[in-house]
């Protein structure tokens, strides 16, 4: 790291020398072929636990100081642990640090649980191996229920658009910094999240990914990619025009599942629905999840709280399988970007229960993880693990591919991008427009964990449905949530 800090002191002088000095030091990158063959598309790592967020790992400062920042797509600040905290390893130091300035501006966001406060200032960050570059980002001096403990990671890195940035959209996020600074040259990044995998029968409960800021890599995906609308650019907003539960549609004018908006959101653990959506897709999937469990699994089909996502369903690990084919397929479909047809993602069973640390010995632990919003809809971390999504800014859209991801189990049905289907109506048509205007409700806060303590345990014949109390928030939730998820409304 000497050499990176002694480029780091060079970089205006030294140029292209430095940039490849930086390349050749970087530990955290690898280079495959991206879409033109000349430019190498520079992949990063990304780690964490299921519902505690993908982190990536960046150095701030000279010298640098090597830190994670969890990657969210639901907003633009970049903000940094600025002192110790008892859920965090470690922080940034500005005192420490040379070429740190102080821009001498207070920045807080307060969610409905926790908020966090700091200093506005700016300072040369390296991420995914590309030279180091002066950002805006906010060193963190106060916070309460915004950390999660044992998660990894001391900040967060916001990919929205300018509109959402605190205090103002002044403050330039970091990825139109680095387009503007020709760093990234594509206006696009992409990401594959990969959830969590069965190794050897043993589940491995810690979660991977790979981060694309400049463009996107061939060797993430298989088969065709699928684009639709970004409707507004403040969010990653789009269109849902139809769910569908084991096939049969659910019975909604298609604004209703955009009420009020939908979006894309990395930092969202779960995928979430209007409420009114939710609970008629529950009891859709209950009735096909009763009617076709097993002896082990008919406990997780006819619980309550698992249903209502405040307990968990532990089975023997030979049961998984069976758990995996009791409960059904979701499929959203979206308009095709400048086309009047729509496409189909497949969320499968294999996603939307997540494995979270066991509460009993000897057996595997999953919660349900489609939740309700008052809010509208979320494509969160649930859906995105399914696929390859590409977040196009330059042409307004997102695309969506099949990803190379290892799944737990490939015996049963693979996420998919199915598609295209005729007869698509304009998806504005699908926007909801409502009465008044809420413009000023904003996703901006990040969020928790699903392995805290639970409270009570009830044990029902092959398995176990575990009660987490109150509603299972453990930080950053919106009010009416009940997952612990990265909910940012403030």
């Amino acid at each position: 790291m000497s050499g990176f800090g002694r480029c780091q002191s060079l970089v205006e002088r030294l140029g292209a020398t430095c940039l490849l000095l930086v390349l050749l030091l970087s530990r955290r990158a690898l280079f495959v072929l991206g879409q033109t063959p000349a430019t190498p598309v520079i992949v990063s790592d990304l780690s964490g636990y299921p519902g505690k967020g993908y982190s990536l790992g960046v150095s701030l400062g000279t010298p640098p100081q090597e830190l994670r920042v969890i990657i969210d797509t639901g907003s633009s600040n970049f903000a940094i642990a600025g002192v110790s905290n008892p859920d965090i390893a470690n922080f940034f130091n500005t005192s420490l640090s040379s070429s740190f300035i102080d821009l001498n501006q207070q920045v807080s966001v307060t969610y409905t649980e926790g908020f966090w406060k700091g200093r506005l200032g700016t300072e040369y960050l390296m991420v995914a191996a590309l030279s180091p570059l002066r950002v805006h980002l906010v060193a963190i001096d106060s916070a309460k229920d915004f950390y999660v403990k044992d998660s990894g990671w001391q900040g967060i890195l916001g990919l929205a658009y300018p509109t959402l940035a605190k205090p103002d959209s002044s403050v330039t996020p970091v990825f139109n910094s680095l387009v503007s600074s020709g760093r990234v040259t594509s206006n696009m990044f992409s990401m594959q999240l990969c959830g969590t995998v069965d190794k050897g029968r043993k589940l491995d409960i810690t979660t991977g990914g790979k981060l694309v800021m400049d463009g996107l890599s061939s060797t993430l995906y298989t088969g065709n990619i699928f684009y639709t609308p970004v409707q507004r650019t403040d969010y990653y907003e789009v269109a849902i025009n139809r769910v569908d539960v084991d096939g049969v549609p659910l019975n909604f004018e298609c604004t209703e599942y955009n009420n009020p908006r939908t979006i894309v959101d990395s930092g969202t653990t779960g995928l979430r629905f209007p409420t009114a959506v939710f609970n008629e897709m529950v009891k859709k999937m209950r009735a096909v999840s009763e009617q076709r469990a097993p002896t082990a699994i008919k406990p997780c089909a006819e619980s309550d709280v698992f249903w209502q996502n405040t307990g968990v369903c532990c089975v023997p690990p030979e049961n998984s399988n069976e758990l995996f084919s009791t409960f059904p397929n979701i499929s959203i479909i979206l308009p095709v970007a400048g086309s009047q047809s729509t496409f189909k993602l497949t969320i499968t069973a294999q996603l939307y229960l997540q494995a979270v640390p066991a509460v009993k010995l000897n057996k595997d632990c999953y919660k349900f993880f489609i939740l309700p919003s008052d809010y509208g809809s979320v494509l969160g971390a649930v859906a995105m693990e399914g696929y390859y999504v590409i977040f196009d800014r330059q042409h307004r859209q997102i695309g969506f591919a099949a990803s190379t991801c290892q799944i737990r189990d490939p015996e049963f049905d693979k996420p998919a991008v199915l598609g295209p289907y005729a007869g698509s109506s304009d998806p504005s048509a699908c926007l909801y427009v409502p009465a008044s205007s809420s413009s000023d409700t904003k996703y901006i806060g990040i969020g928790v964990g699903v392995g805290v303590g639970f409270i009570v345990l009830m044990v029902i014949v092959g398995a176990v449905v575990s009660n987490r109390g109150s509603d299972g928030r453990t930080s950053h939730e919106s009010a009416g949530s009940s997952d612990g998820v990265y909910s940012r409304f403030a």
